[in-house]
């Protein structure tokens, strides 16, 4: 019997720092200060040293570096792409829903398409050769810049 798996692209923000918008004198500042608190360097109990370290520098980074909320990204997902997923995901547990899951990637592909006509469109080395090269490359998925010599 063909189950039916809980598709969806909305998912909770995922926490992460963003350096950006850091402080890093403002950490610097706390760590230092936060050193005079720790034991002795001939302490023998070593675990309760990395732990006081570990939660200095973790309170000295939530004071002076912000945290940001990092969503999931689909490329091509629109509010279409959505709508054809709850269908999908709402479809009876009897039937295979084939057309639902279909009809997303067609438009996925459809889209993806759309976008790479825009971007190969939108070349033009009349005006700035460096952007129209970089397009390219983008592309291309070449992270690597190739220089042919000619002797």
């Amino acid at each position: 019997m063909l189950q039916k798996l809980k598709v969806s692209a909305d998912s909770n923000p995922v926490k992460c720092w963003n350096f950006f918008k850091d402080d890093w004198e403002g950490f610097c500042f706390l760590t230092r200060k936060s050193v005079d608190r720790f034991p002795p360097p001939d302490t023998t109990n070593i675990e309760k040293t990395y732990q006081e370290l570990c939660e200095s520098l973790l309170l000295a980074a939530k004071q002076c570096i912000p945290l940001r909320r990092r969503n999931n990204y689909v490329p091509c997902w629109d509010k279409e792409c959505k709508t054809l997923c709850h269908s999908f995901v709402r479809a009876p547990a009897g039937t295979v829903p084939d057309r639902a899951a279909s009809s997303i990637v067609s438009r996925l592909d459809d889209k993806k398409q759309e976008g790479w006509e825009k971007a190969v469109n939108s070349i033009d080395f009349s005006h700035s050769s460096r952007w129209a090269w970089s397009t390219i490359t983008k592309l291309k998925n070449s992270t690597s810049t190739h220089i042919v010599i000619f002797k």
